[in-house]
């Protein structure tokens, strides 16, 4: 089924639909995860993240970061609890990447995507090199944006 792409103030007119297809991290059911390794590479940055959802709702994501220049995500930053908008949008961001959207920007970001449903795996490799991330931002959500909320919750506890 495909997702009508909402006008972007003129801003990536070029996309007609979006690929909406399972699996969406609103269909994780009990027991069921979902491994998203996250690497963006540009012109001044290198950074890695992986990010493990689990089900059921309320999902819970699990973030881990670089604990040094390896590229390998294995430092624990912090848990977060998704809400139903958070949900709703970071589907939104997968089916836009799964759309295979023209590229052409100096940062790629790259996810590999380990669905772990029912005991069995599944996964995909989606690329983003649009420069598009920050005009779609009303109606998707980034995983990166999940780095920000432990950031922000950390500087609202050093404020107390």
């Amino acid at each position: 089924m495909a997702l009508a792409v909402p006008a972007l103030a003129g801003e990536a007119t070029y996309l007609k639909k979006i690929v909406r297809r399972e699996p969406l991290i609103s269909t994780l059911g009990p027991n069921d995860q979902l491994v998203v390794d996250y690497r963006s590479t540009g012109c001044f940055h290198r950074i890695s993240y992986r990010f493990v959802v689990r089900g059921p709702q309320p999902l819970e994501v699990e973030i881990f970061g670089e604990s040094d220049r390896s590229g390998i995500a294995d430092k624990h930053l912090g848990t977060v609890k998704l809400t139903e908008s958070e949900v709703r949008r970071l589907d939104a961001g997968i089916a836009f990447y799964r759309s295979d959207p023209p590229g052409g920007c100096t940062t790629e970001d790259v996810f590999r995507l380990v669905w772990n449903r029912d005991g069995a795996a599944e996964e995909e490799i989606l690329y983003d090199a649009t420069c598009q991330r920050y005009s779609i931002d009303d109606w998707v959500m980034r995983f990166t944006d999940l780095v920000n909320r432990l950031d922000e919750a950390a500087d609202a506890n050093n404020d107390l």
